[in-house]
């Protein structure tokens, strides 16, 4: 049975979540289990020998989960144009390609079970929809229950000029290639080019931040270095002086931290300083995709988003208000939520985002 999640998004994790889990157990023995079920089926219904239909079915149910862990979702046409906005269709889409990559992956391995019977093709045929007819809607459901699907579920995918954000904020962030530097404002009507940046090697990457100069100005700066390495190995680079008189100054910068370092921010939701608040009003952004965006306190809200073809973290978390924040979902989706009106919007593709006034 073909698996969708993303086999390298589950070892970026020390703990994991319950989906991640849950792949790794389908992965290693639950296709077991499954072939057990499907085999003891096939031997009833085509009156084979119970070791051999087993046999096939083992077989067949570890090769289609292998390929629909490279396939889905990186290797199969159209997935980079997946977001929030047309994730449902997608998901759709994805669980009946994935029955049908099941069944063309399978049926050979069914065939050798069944080609001593009469008219071998037919019973094949039959016998994959059967057996795929009765598992393939117990595994969807198993990954749909281990799934957090509240940003998706229980919001509206709003447009963004309906956001109703403020008009005197921009959003500074890097295109999702990372070679240049973008503005626009919170509706992500017309972005410019603000700076171009050169071409990096696969194993660089860059984070955008604000570094407050004096309470009224900051400097919009940029942080390279090697993909996991530790922060002294990254670079700081002043791009833009004096861009700004209130930005969001995430937590190890307002530490007097040299920079954020190389990782992800994650923890509290970065605050401008014209919206600053008592830290039990603050937003958390969480580590692992699950997690996602939540506030705790009298008027609680978590919002998250891990699914098969879907396992997408909240991270660069700035919040304007009671009722918005910006974050970047994923890898390259800059995201608008308004919580307590239950709305979010996409407002650009790519990463890191700034916030500033």
């Amino acid at each position: 049975m073909t698996s969708p999640p993303p086999l390298p998004d589950l070892f970026l994790a020390n703990m994991g979540t319950p989906l991640m889990w849950m792949t790794l157990l389908h992965l290693f023995i639950g296709n077991a289990v499954i072939a057990l079920l499907e085999g003891l089926v096939l031997a009833g219904c085509f009156k084979i020998r119970r070791l051999t239909a087993v046999g096939c079915a083992l077989l067949a149910n570890y090769s289609s989960a292998w390929l629909g862990v490279w396939l889905f979702p990186e290797h199969f046409p159209g997935s980079e144009d997946v977001n929030i906005t047309n994730l449902q269709t997608w998901l759709w889409r994805g669980v009946i390609l994935a029955f049908m990559l099941t069944l063309v992956v399978e049926a050979p391995f069914f065939w050798l079970g069944l080609r001593k019977r009469p008219r071998p093709i037919r019973s094949t045929v039959l016998g994959t929809l059967l057996v795929n007819a009765i598992t393939y809607p117990m595994l969807a459901y198993v990954f749909w229950s281990s799934s957090s699907t509240s940003m998706l579920t229980r919001l509206e995918i709003a447009a963004p000029p309906t956001m109703e954000a403020p008009k005197d904020l921009r959003l500074f962030f890097l295109s999702p290639e990372g070679n240049q530097v973008m503005q626009t404002d919170l509706t992500g009507a017309n972005p410019v080019a603000v700076n171009a940046l050169p071409e990096l090697p696969a194993e660089f990457k860059r984070h955008l931040y604000a570094m407050p100069t004096t309470p009224r100005s900051y400097n919009l700066m940029l942080l390279t270095g090697p993909y996991r390495e530790q922060k002294e190995e990254w670079q700081p680079q002043l791009l833009l002086a004096d861009f700004s008189s209130d930005a969001g100054v995430e937590y190890m910068v307002a530490e007097d931290l040299p920079s954020p370092g190389p990782f992800a921010h994650r923890g509290p939701a970065i605050r401008m300083a014209s919206s600053a608040a008592d830290a039990e009003d603050s937003y958390q952004v969480g580590l692992y995709p699950n997690e996602g965006i939540r506030k705790g306190g009298a008027r609680p809200f978590r919002f998250a988003l891990e699914a098969p073809f879907a396992m997408w973290p909240v991270r660069h978390a700035t919040q304007i208000s009671d009722d918005m924040v910006i974050f970047q979902l994923g890898n390259d989706q800059i995201c608008l939520l308004r919580p307590y009106s239950r709305k979010i919007a996409l407002i650009a593709r790519g990463h890191s985002p700034v916030v500033a006034r």
